[in-house]
């Protein structure tokens, strides 16, 4: 209804505004029309006539605009001028006259048919109408566009009546990308499995149209009709698209029109482009009617493939002007601002030096439009954007502007020469010093910039030992460039006005972050100034700081830390009902090797010799880090007698998620891989920690304990080695049945019986509801449950069988299980200074064709 009102008041209003027209008698030639006026039409000549378009000659001086329409028929009657007009109006195909003469391209006719062809001219308030007949020739061509809308394609099929041919249809994009991923026109030709392509048989005029059902009047339309829902044709204003018919079966088969050659085969045959016979519409770019060639298939039948574009977007009136407010060595600041008449705005920032990639996937500068509305960013009102550039390139920002919902009205900005200045300003020098915190959860260091020129900084904290791992399988050539690049990938940055007043200032500004305990750390930052001119500082001592380590707690007088030592066999039921069992150990402290096995040494120093070590070299070295080994058994017993707590070691209740391999077991595995010796023993495991205490009336009073974090949920309350770190990350969490999606942090209560020969791990009872023990994974910092546990808990029986007891203890260094590094991405991304909220600035981002190469794939 809209449309109906909209159609009678531009009708209404071009009454008003004209009230006279005049008419040609069919005249072909230019005629005089008052004194400043020539106005008329040729006939076309036979060259110019196709199928299904003409191209006609216009004298057009005087007039104001033109429009035209076409009447089937070689004695139509003219038209009424003034509906003509409003509906030209409407569909915004008036056309403004710029000079005396014009070409007037004439679409969507039909092979061998006549038409007459109206053309009015607007002069002041008159119109003047002149017409031109004309026969259209025979389809010349397999495939000929009868005409192109911005929502639907008309095209003709010309073959024999008892032909059989499949249509198959995709927009040039995605054609590029399945190219890429080494599919080649044959594939679209060829039948194959999953759902056939619409059928058809015969000459006939075939209609895809935007949200139609793509078999819709095809012979195998009630194969699918239940699908009519579901697979819809996709046609959108300004697009490229590739169209193939090809030759099959009356079964859809394409069977006798296919040769496979046997390591033979030649080039595809999609580029081999032929005359485009049948039309010379515009938006036609390639045609070809040679079959396609793969490497190993060659197709014999009748084939046609078509590159076109659908119907452009109508152009709207306004724009969005593109402003650059800043350039850096890093970035751009540029301000959009639209016209009040344009509803939304797209806006990609490309590389010029990536336009001839990206045209070639969207089908040149045809392409263009649809595809920065289609993969931009989009926005509405005035925006201020930050750019990230790369020094050197220069960048253009193409702005498409939306004046309606359905986008068929639009219009294309552009702002080149984006491109980073060179600064002639110093880099702004930093000094950092580690602060001395007794906390041993909590690491800091006081930042300075002596010569008070920051204007930004970005920062990267973690554990020494996982900065390694991360640095060495990167690519770049020297340890800067690897760090450089972990910087612009994980960098925090800070331009907190607060915060850079601090470090520009005589006293600096500290920065505190959390820490596991006994634990170095090691900071990378890297300097701004005004610029954006950048420094990096990660080299010397002062950027590296360890934690404090655990305060020993006050010991606790309890016989539990004694009688509990031993082999046990833990048995326990998952929530899906398997009950497991496996052998555990309880002890004071890692397991401990007084000599270093003639086996192990000869092992480890034949391995360090294939690295490239000496003999000698090796052997010192398996020395050495055996001391280490016995150092680090003597540490962590003292840490855990220093916690009040027992680690008992086993639960490898999978071998997958929870495979046993002890201290031991690490320091004699080659395929291990740690930062120093001292990591093995966070890693070991599956393990837990028994905490003995005593309870308000004086007995004793058992728990596992486990990492709990401070209220802020940043920092540690109490940090304790997960479960198990040396193959995957393995982590005990809280499981119950009402939201078994998520996890819960929780110690867990331990009951001992009276003779102490059952240790039962009991879930956490907390406002009626039951948290039991159960088994993570954790991967990029989610946990993804292994083996949750019953309301009956982990429960552990003493062990007196010989057999069981060696089991638990040797059989594991004897049969080594598989130990690689951890598994994925460690790296820890460091978290924001204590009271500290960075502020965060809208961030534009530049369009990457190869971002959008991988789209396609998927």
């Amino acid at each position: 209804m809209r449309n109906l009102y909209r159609c009678l008041f531009l009708l209404s209003a071009v009454v008003l505004a004209g009230g006279m027209w005049s008419c040609s008698d069919d005249d072909d030639q230019p005629g005089t029309n008052g004194e400043d006026s020539t106005l008329g039409v040729e006939a076309p000549a036979s060259d110019a006539v196709f199928a299904t378009s003409a191209t006609f000659k216009l004298s057009t001086k005087g007039a104001e605009s033109y429009v035209y329409k076409v009447v089937e028929g070689a004695n139509a009657a003219e038209p009424d001028p003034v509906v003509v007009y409003a509906e030209a109006q409407e569909n915004g195909t008036v056309v403004a006259v710029t000079g005396d003469t014009d070409e007037a391209l004439v679409a969507g006719l039909e092979g061998n048919k006549a038409y007459t062809v109206f053309f009015i001219f607007k002069v002041g308030n008159e119109y003047k109408i002149y017409s031109q007949k004309i026969n259209t020739p025979k389809y010349s061509q397999t495939v000929t566009i009868i005409k192109t809308d911005m929502f639907s394609i008309t095209f003709h099929v010309e073959v024999p009546a008892d032909e059989y041919y499949m249509v198959n249809f995709t927009d040039m994009e995605t054609y590029m990308g399945m190219k890429d991923y080494g599919h080649s026109d044959v594939d679209y030709v060829v039948a194959g499995y999953g759902m056939a392509q619409p059928r058809y048989k015969g000459p006939q005029n075939i209609t895809i149209q935007n949200g139609v059902f793509t078999h819709a009047g095809a012979l195998n339309e009630k194969d699918y009709i239940e699908y009519a829902d579901e697979f819809l044709y996709a046609v959108h204003p300004g697009t490229g698209y590739v169209l193939f018919v090809s030759q099959c079966a009356e079964d859809g088969s394409t069977d006798d029109y296919t040769e496979f050659a046997e390591g033979g085969g030649g080039d595809d045959g999609g580029d081999d482009w032929g005359d485009i016979l049948g039309s010379k519409l515009p938006n036609i770019k390639d045609y070809t009617e040679e079959p396609p060639v793969s490497e190993m298939t060659s197709f014999t039948g009748n084939y046609a493939k078509t590159v076109l574009f659908s119907q452009a977007p109508n152009k709207g009136t306004g724009n969005v002007m593109a402003q650059i407010d800043r350039l850096t060595e890093k970035s751009a600041v540029i301000t959009y601002t639209p016209n009040d008449d344009i509803l939304q705005y797209v806006v990609a920032l490309i590389d010029d030096a990536d336009m001839e990639m990206f045209l070639s996937y969207v089908g040149g500068e045809d392409g263009l439009q649809i595809s920065v509305l289609n993969n931009g960013d989009r926005y509405d009102g005035v925006q201020q954007l930050t750019y990230s550039l790369t020094p050197g390139h220069t960048y253009t920002a193409y702005i498409v502007g939306v004046y309606n919902e359905d986008a068929t009205i639009e219009t294309l900005d552009k702002l080149e020469g984006i491109k980073t200045i060179v600064s002639d300003k110093p880099a702004v020098e930093l000094k950092v010093t580690p602060l001395a915190l007794e906390s041993p959860y909590q690491i800091g260091y006081n930042i300075k910039a002596p010569n008070g020129d920051c204007a930004a900084f970005k920062y990267l904290l973690n554990y020494t030992k996982d900065w390694y791992p991360e640095l060495n399988g990167m690519e770049g050539e020297t340890l800067e460039e690897n760090i450089a690049g972990m910087m612009a990938t994980y960098g925090n940055g800070i331009n907190d006005t607060d915060v850079l007043s601090k470090i520009n200032s005589a006293e600096g500004y500290d920065m505190a972050f959390s820490s596991m305990d006994d634990t170095e750390s090691w900071l990378i930052l890297e300097s701004y100034n005004v610029d954006e001119k950048t420094k990096l500082f990660y080299d010397g001592d002062n950027y590296r700081t360890t934690s404090a380590p655990l305060k020993a707690e006050d010991p606790v007088n309890s016989e539990l830390f004694s009688k509990l030592q031993g082999t046990w066999t833990a048995t326990m039921t998952s929530a899906n009902g398997q009950t497991v069992t496996c052998p555990v150990t309880i002890a004071a402290g890692p397991e401990q090797v007084a000599t270093l096995p003639e086996d192990v040494k000869q092992g480890l120093v034949a391995y360090f010799v294939e690295q490239g070590k000496t003999q000698a070299q090796a052997e010192d070295l398996v020395l050495k880090y055996f001391e280490e080994y016995k150092e680090g058994v003597t540490y962590y017993t003292q840490k855990y007698k220093n916690m009040n707590c027992l680690i008992a070691t086993g639960f490898a209740y999978d071998d997958w998620y929870a495979p046993l391999a002890t201290s031991w077991d690490l320091f004699h595995s080659t395929e291990y891989s740690a930062y120093n010796t001292d990591e093995l023993f966070r890693d070991y495991g599956p393990k837990m920690f028994l905490k003995i205490e005593k309870d308000e009336k004086g007995a004793d009073a058992v728990s596992i304990i486990t990492t709990r974090m401070l209220e802020d949920g940043y920092n540690y309350y109490r940090y304790v080695d997960p479960l198990s770190d040396w193959y995957r990350t393995l982590i005990l969490c809280a499981y119950n049945t009402e939201t078994p999606n998520n996890y819960y942090t929780s110690d867990f209560p331990v009951e001992v019986s009276t003779d102490m020969n059952t240790v039962t791990i009991k879930p956490v009872e907390q406002e009626g509801k039951i948290y039991s023990p159960g088994f993570a994974t954790e991967s990029y910092g989610f946990p993804s449950w292994s083996f949750p546990t019953t309301e009956k808990g982990i429960v552990l029986t003493r062990s007196t069988d010989k057999a069981s007891t060696a089991k638990a203890t040797r059989s594991i260094s004897k049969v080594t299980p598989k130990v690689s590094a951890r598994s994925g991405n460690h790296f820890r991304r460091t978290r924001t200074p204590y009271d500290f909220v960075s502020r965060t600035p809208v961030q534009g981002k530049v369009f990457s064709v190869d971002n959008m190469k991988k789209n396609l794939k998927k």
